[in-house]
């Protein structure tokens, strides 16, 4: 029952988020592949490199975008996506350690394959959404203070 539910609520929002994965992943695949064509042997790496980056960044926050669909009221993609960057760029550090954490973690599963196949996408997701809880309790904290000190 609730799955099934669920399945239908997110159906269109999947197939959204996945079009727009694709095309950011076409235009990283295209600028990284035509950069060696269109410029100097020197400048090649350091623009690839720029590309990489900019597509870690999207995963990530792609990654957070997940944890806010469902902790958002009403699922919709573009707030996730922007309280995503948003939480990436207000706390980097916290981002950076729950990150690497969960990399770290997930690489160790690796030895154990069948753990991973199961447990590894679910495990990113809670980590996700416990991190995104954790940083919406902090701001609400920050903002009930910052009101009753008035």
């Amino acid at each position: 029952g609730d799955y099934l539910r669920s399945t239908g609520r997110y159906f269109a929002l999947g197939w959204r988020w996945g079009l727009l994965n694709l095309a950011v992943g076409l235009v990283v695949l295209v600028d990284v592949r035509t950069v060696p064509q269109l410029l100097p042997a020197p400048v090649v790496a350091p623009f690839q490199l720029f590309f990489y980056l900019c597509l870690a960044l999207w995963l990530l926050v792609n990654w957070l975008a997940l944890a806010f669909l469902f902790k958002q009221e009403r699922p919709d993609l573009l707030p996730a996506l922007r309280n995503g960057a948003i939480l990436a760029l207000k706390h980097p550090l916290f981002t950076s350690a729950v990150t690497v954490a969960t990399a770290l973690l997930l690489a160790i599963s690796l030895l154990l394959l069948i753990v991973n196949l199961l447990f590894g996408p679910f495990f990113a997701a809670l980590v996700a959404v416990h991190a995104v809880a954790d940083r919406l309790a902090l701001a609400r904290t920050t903002s009930a203070n910052s009101t009753s000190a008035r």
